[in-house]
């Protein structure tokens, strides 16, 4: 290994993470439980296409304001919790299975999402 190839392995890992749309990073990384969601599994923001693009404003640093007009069962609350886990993975700059989070009944779960 030449000391090429070690230093361009120590300067990508100082590199920051990939900035992700909020839509992308569910994509990628977060998964529904059974318990929460209707479709288990991988999330997919092509289930509800409308919410992309509020999602995706509200993780948007050039935002400062997102008023959403909604009715109930639309996925908001999902959006919601890919903003916060995308936001959370991105500043730790860690693997979002690493991380634990607070259930809506206070309990803890640790990722994958």
């Amino acid at each position: 290994m030449t000391i090429a190839t070690l230093r361009s392995r120590r300067f990508a890992r100082l590199r920051p993470p990939v900035m992700l749309r909020v839509s992308e990073w569910a994509r990628e990384h977060r998964r529904l439980s059974p318990e929460s969601a209707a479709t288990p599994g991988p999330f997919d923001p092509d289930v509800t296409p409308f919410m992309r693009e509020v999602a995706d404003s509200m993780g948007d640093p050039k935002v400062a304001e997102v008023r959403v007009m909604k009715s109930s069962q639309v996925a908001y609350s999902e959006n919601l919790n890919n903003l916060h886990r995308a936001a959370d993975s991105h500043l730790r700059g860690a693997d979002p299975d690493d991380s634990a989070h607070a259930g809506d009944g206070g309990e803890l779960f640790q990722g994958p999402y």
